[in-house]
């Protein structure tokens, strides 16, 4: 049977824009397209699967409708259409008409209207019938042969409908009338909800049977609700029902597919390279080069912060196209300054650093890639002690030190660190394009090189062998090959990051973040740095001291476990204790306490939870304290000592910008934060860390409750603000 697909434009991009916002896709030139890079996804993906008979994509247009005049409220509490989606909206209509689909628009009516008139069409011809579209209201029109396909791929029939509103469809609008949208502003009855409405459409069937009824309703207080607002509940219903007969001049045969063409249509390839979807054009491409319009699987990339099935968000990149870039390698100062002459003064150049060592006193500079042009780059050898390494690294030292040109990183705090250990004040830093990445997008697990290629830039890096070409005779002759696989991965890492700095800069500035970027985490980079660098130095002989001193208690403690146990047994074996608490002592029978189940021995638990709740008697209460007092050792007491530095003495903690989603620094190597302080022995472990000389001291501070009091600032609460 013939279908016709009528595209609700405006809902999918709504939806594709919101699906997105902590993770905006913005191209190069700052225009953010994840609403209208969903809307034609999804577009492609009917044209190529579903292969409809006809299509049709409406919109709504900018005028008041029918339905403000009745209702001047109708609306009104919806928020202003964000600026960065108003920007997207030119391109729905540039789109429609370059795949020579009808757009149907039409003034003082709704998409919804419009879509409904092409649905009676439907009804009147005995076709199918799909709405693209998610939006509830629609739920009205379907029929046995009319659907709703949602942005999970998912066909809504009749059985859908009483799934989500308890009736059939045509009941959609009582239900409506009676309980409001808050979305639309429609009124419906005060105080009557989804629960309420449901019950009575299902006994009364719609809204002036109800009212025909009121006095056979119970309860007192809705018969006082639904008498004060009838005037509402039909006011609502009237708003809530879709015009199937809008006086927009279409047939069948205008909304006729038949001269679509995604394959071989230079107009529409022009946008989609104007718009950067370059990795759909690859693929159009690709088919037009086969001479196959076949079904092919339009892969979709999953959002981090939606994981809904068949969400039409983003490309999939299964074929990302080829990070391009020629690579050069420097041999003297004399072409390095010559390369430095054609870098315009303020422009950005990108570094990717080649370092060795895995402590921030050891590491040592091997060699840097740098890239003013994200297109060519450059890699400088500088593990050499000759005098022409010597005096390149001099040429690089002055760019380091210079404000003239904005430096960019991946990975800036060992930037610092790094460039602080070669004598170097590193000036003019640009951005962090790590940084960058992780406050555009705080959930995501990965924020290297490869990782964020594929992910922001949808490339991929050229295989060795087919980068392995020599430059052509006329490019930089000066520059001689090397080791392609050391400085041709180094001048692609600069070459990304260069890349990564325009993307994600448009970003920070699309999201309001450019501020918290720029004031907050790179000078916070810069002092993490000094701060690891420094280190902090450690009572080693106090914490040996401590070390003995548990060593002996935790005998104690053992012999007064086995003691209490009436047997010898290991009281770290889960399966031995399990023995005897809750086969030989019965302690969970006797305290009416139920273990948690485990997969170990008897399945119950010897968890600090369960001993708690045994507490009452010794055995448990001796246990936990055999247990805190063994993980003070072995966690703190023992491993501290390890991390001091051979040659400066100290503890050098690593601290991650980037470990946490909601901002929170982290340490590790060892964790800094995490040194108890609420048990006495757990505060002499903190006491061990002590200031870096007789005339310094250590000054412990805290925020006294500070997130409450950034709600109380910003909220401006009268009791937030007295408290």
């Amino acid at each position: 049977m013939p279908r016709l697909f009528a595209v609700d434009s405006m809902a999918v991009l709504y939806r594709g824009y919101f699906a997105m916002i902590r993770t905006p896709l913005i191209n190069s030139k700052g225009l953010n397209t994840s609403g209208i890079r969903a809307f034609l996804m999804q577009l492609v993906k009917i044209i190529e699967e579903e292969k409809p008979d006809y299509l049709a994509v409406t919109s709504d247009s900018s005028e008041p409708t029918f339905r403000h005049k009745r209702f001047p409220d109708y609306k009104a509490t919806r928020e202003k259409m964000p600026e960065d989606l108003v920007e997207q909206l030119p391109y729905l209509p540039r789109l429609v008409e370059a795949l020579n689909l009808p757009y149907l628009i039409l003034p003082g009516f709704e998409a919804d209207d419009i879509v409904g008139t092409l649905m009676r069409l439907c009804r009147e011809a005995d076709i199918e019938g799909v709405m693209v579209t998610s939006d509830k209201d629609y739920m009205q029109l379907v029929t046995d042969k009319i659907v709703m396909l949602n942005h999970r791929n998912e066909r809504i029939g009749i059985p859908g409908v009483r799934e989500k509103f308890g009736c059939a469809p045509e009941q959609v609008i009582e239900m409506l009338g009676l309980m409001g949208d808050s979305s639309d502003n429609i009124p419906g009855v005060r105080g009557v909800g989804e629960k309420t409405a449901m019950k009575l459409i299902a006994e009364y069937g719609n809204i002036q049977s109800v009212y025909e009824n009121l006095e056979n309703i119970n309860g007192k207080s809705l018969k006082e609700k639904l008498t004060a607002d009838h005037e509402n509940a039909l006011l609502s219903r009237e708003l809530a029902t879709i015009d199937c007969h809008v006086p927009i001049s279409v047939t069948l045969e205008d909304v006729h597919l038949g001269e679509t063409d995604l394959y071989d249509n230079p107009k529409f390839y022009a946008l989609l390279e104007e718009l950067e979807f370059r990795t759909l054009l690859n693929r159009l491409h690709k088919k037009m080069a086969a001479g196959s319009k076949k079904q092919e699987e339009v892969n979709l990339r999953e959002d981090e912060n939606n994981k809904e099935k068949g969400e039409f968000v983003a490309e999939t990149e299964g074929e990302w196209n080829v990070l391009e870039i020629s690579c050069y390698k420097i041999e003297t100062a004399e072409q390095f300054r010559s390369y430095m002459s054609e870098v315009t003064e303020g422009k950005c150049l990108a570094l990717a650093l080649n370092t060795q060592g895995d402590h921030q006193l050891e590491f040592r500079l091997l060699g840097l890639a740098l890239c003013a042009n994200q297109d060519r780059g450059i890699y400088l050898d500088l593990r050499n002690a000759d005098s022409e390494s010597t005096e390149m690294f001099a040429e690089v030292k002055k760019i380091l030190e210079s404000e003239a040109f904005p430096k960019i990183f991946h990975g800036l705090k060992k930037a610092v660190q790094l460039f602080t250990n070669l004598g170097i004040e590193l000036k003019g830093i640009g951005s962090d394009v790590m940084l960058a990445a992780h406050i555009t997008d705080p959930l995501g697990r990965r924020y290297d090189l490869d990782y964020l290629l594929g992910r922001k830039l949808n490339l991929r890096r050229k295989p060795i062998k087919s980068a392995e070409k020599s430059p052509p005779e006329n490019q930089l002759s000066m520059f001689e090959e090397a080791d392609k696989e050391e400085y041709i991965l180094h001048c692609e890492n600069s070459s990304i990051i260069l890349r990564l700095h325009g993307q994600l800069g448009a970003q920070l500035k699309q999201t309001g973040m450019e501020g918290a970027f720029r004031n907050i985490e790179i000078p916070l980079a810069g002092t993490l740095a000094k701060l690891e660098l420094n280190g902090v130095r450690l009572d080693v002989d106090g914490l040996a001291k401590i070390a003995l001193e548990f060593d002996g208690r935790l005998v104690d403690l053992r012999q007064k476990i086995i003691d209490l146990a009436g047997e010898e047994f290991n009281p770290n074996s889960i399966v031995e204790l399990q023995k005897i608490i809750y086969e030989k002592l019965r302690l969970h029978e006797r305290y009416k306490v139920k273990p948690k189940k485990i997969k170990l021995g008897n399945q119950m638990s010897t968890d600090e939870e369960t001993l708690e709740k045994l507490a009452a008697d010794e055995l448990p209460r001796t246990i936990l304290a055999y247990r805190t007092l063994n993980k003070l050792k072995n966690t703190y007491v023992d491993q501290l000592p390890t991390y001091v530095h051979a040659e400066s003495g100290r503890i050098h903690s690593t601290f991650r910008q980037t470990g946490t989603a909601t901002g929170r620094l982290s340490s590790e190597n060892p964790n800094l934060q995490n040194i108890p302080v609420r048990t006495s022995e757990g505060r002499r472990i903190r006491r061990a860390f002590i200031a870096s000389g007789a005339d310094k001291i250590l000054i412990s501070a805290d925020y006294s409750q500070i997130e409450l009091r950034v709600v109380a600032h910003y909220s401006k609460d009268p009791t937030f603000m007295d408290a």
